[in-house]
This record gives C-alpha cells, sequence and structure tokens, in this order.
C-alpha cells in the first residue's frame, strides 16, 4: 500500500527533471509529425534516409535543448537546428526552408488552441496557478 502511495506521490508531485523524462520520447513523435506535415502538405519526396536524419537529429537537439538550456531559449535554438538542418538536409532555399520551419510550428499551435484549451477549461484547470515562481 505504501508503494501505491509513493508512486501516487510522485506523479502528483510537481518535478520538472521527471516530467522532462516522461515527455523525452515525444519528441520523437512531434518530430515525425513535423516530417509527415512537411512531406505530406508540400509533396516533397525525401529518401528514407533523410527522413531518419531530420527525425533523430532534431529529437536529439529537442532533448538536449530541453535539459540544457533555459525555457525561453530552448524553444529559439530547436528553430534555428530545424531551418538550418531543413536547409543543409533537403538542400532547399531560404524561403522553403522557413517555411518548413513555420508551417508545423503553425499546426502544433492550432492544435493546442483547439484541443488542450477546451479541455483545460472542461475540467477547470488554470496553468497559471501552478507556476511557481
Amino acid at each position: 500500500m505504501e508503494t501505491l502511495h509513493s508512486i501516487f506521490n510522485l506523479l502528483l508531485t510537481e518535478n520538472l527533471l521527471v516530467t522532462q523524462i516522461i515527455t523525452a520520447p515525444t519528441v520523437f513523435i512531434e518530430a515525425f509529425i513535423a516530417y509527415l506535415l512537411i512531406t505530406i502538405t508540400f509533396k516533397a519526396h525525401y529518401s528514407k534516409t533523410q527522413k531518419y536524419f531530420y527525425i533523430f537529429f532534431l529529437s536529439y537537439v529537442s532533448i538536449f535543448t530541453e535539459f540544457y538550456i533555459p525555457e525561453p531559449f530552448d524553444a529559439f535554438i530547436n528553430y534555428f537546428a530545424m531551418f538550418i538542418f531543413i536547409k543543409i538536409l533537403f538542400r532547399e532555399n531560404y524561403m522553403k526552408s522557413i517555411l518548413y520551419t513555420i508551417y508545423p510550428t503553425i499546426i502544433f499551435a492550432l492544435t493546442n488552441i483547439l484541443v488542450l484549451k477546451p479541455f483545460l477549461m472542461f475540467f477547470d484547470i488554470f496553468p497559471q496557478q501552478n507556476l511557481n515562481f
């Protein structure tokens, strides 16, 4: 019974390191979905090697920045790395690289607004009350 209590406390206690470790595998899913958004929407065709390099490189950069770089700066580094990697790996021009970087971000933001916000409102969860400054 005490083990269950410990697990329950671990899950409910807000711990940044545990949250980062639990959410780290989702970075690979996000990179894969971003790749699919780019290739399906813009009808771009790339090799499997390019696909795997894109997914793994962006995932590793994102995990690294999540653990070692403070909060607002990690997103900028992720976007910059995504832009540079699209430019180098896919050999696209600057405008396409910018578009390929911004498009998945916009889609993920819209999904956040359309799915997460109603969920939080339905369960009366206010993220601002959980922030500890």
